[in-house]
């Protein structure tokens, strides 16, 4: 799932290190999707989700060759999106609505979660499980699903305005973040607790793991990307990602290949190589309001949306 700019400072400096990071040619094909302030992307077995404000939810079944509506899912503020690898699906709004993809595969119903708010999302593999997160402005927590976005329950009360979630594909392991400076909050018992990690403090900006959730990997409000590769015990800053105010971050099943977003100039960095070396990979035409993205599990196509425009893919097999 995918994240907010909530309390980004855009006018922060940045200390660029262009040195470590070059710029390759990157052929992004623009989609058939519609133009729209999309907020949400999600991928996972041979699907795209994506969802916008004042939008219906658009899927792709062919690695976005052609989009189409879900269902009848109705038109909302939506903030975010997440599937599974078969016919499950949720999507989270500003509000305390929740619409879900019921069995039939067409209708998405609504339901609630105990609060307002949701700014991220996520879902095991099985669609079973689901968990969102939330920020009210002065407050937040996760909740979680286990009925495939049915209905919603509180599971761990941080209190902290909550800016973003990634857990493994079984959902053992897991990852979330706060919209402040403080230490990431890191589960391995399948959410029963939700543990600070007090190694590493920053102000975060996005947050990604890989389907096994061994490898995470933390992006911050003006410095380095992070990697943990033993499930948030330790962490090594990748300074090759250079200084940057990161918006969104996703990797590959196996954690190597990382596709991230940027505030300050709008461009959108890959990495192939567990975060050694980065390259420019944005489409032609930049986005003004900026892009946020996703990859693939196999590492093969990234996907692309500008915040007030089209989605892109790119081929990366």
């Amino acid at each position: 799932m995918d994240y907010l700019w909530d309390g980004v400072d855009m006018s922060a400096p940045q200390q660029m290190l262009v040195a470590s990071v070059t710029k390759t040619p990157a052929v992004w094909v623009q989609t058939d999707a519609p133009s729209a302030g999309w907020t949400g992307l999600s991928t996972l077995g041979s699907l795209i989700y994506a969802v916008g404000t004042n939008t219906v939810v658009q899927i792709s079944r062919n690695r976005g060759a052609t989009w189409n509506a879900s269902g009848n899912s109705p038109t909302a503020l939506y903030t975010g999106v997440a599937n599974s690898s078969g016919s499950k699906a949720f999507a989270i709004t500003d509000s305390n609505a929740v619409w879900f993809l019921d069995t039939s595969g067409v209708t998405w119903p609504p339901t609630a979660f105990p609060a307002t708010g949701a700014t991220s999302c996520t879902m095991t593999s099985d669609g079973v499980t689901g968990y969102l997160v939330n920020n009210t402005g002065s407050t937040g927590n996760i909740y979680k699903s286990t009925d495939s976005g049915g209905t919603w329950v509180l599971n761990s009360a941080t209190g902290k305005p909550m800016l973003g979630i990634a857990i493994s594909q079984n959902g053992v392991n897991g990852i979330a973040i706060n919209n402040s400076s403080s230490y990431p909050y890191i589960t391995t018992n399948s959410g029963v607790d939700w543990l600070q990690n007090t190694t590493k403090q920053d102000s975060w900006g996005c947050c990604a793991c890989s389907s096994t959730g061994t490898i995470m990997y933390l992006g911050t409000k003006g410095t380095n990307i992070n990697r943990s590769s033993d499930t948030g015990g330790s962490w090594t800053a990748l300074a090759n990602s250079g200084n940057r105010i990161w918006t969104s971050i996703k990797c590959s099943d196996d954690g190597t290949r990382i596709i991230a977003t940027e505030g300050s100039t709008a461009k959108i960095y890959l990495s192939l190589d567990s975060g050694a070396t980065w390259t420019v990979q944005s489409p032609t035409s930049v986005s003004a309001s900026g892009f946020f993205a996703n990859i693939f599990g196999d590492g093969t196509l990234a996907v692309a949306a500008d915040r007030n425009g089209r989605i892109y893919v790119l081929d990366l097999s």
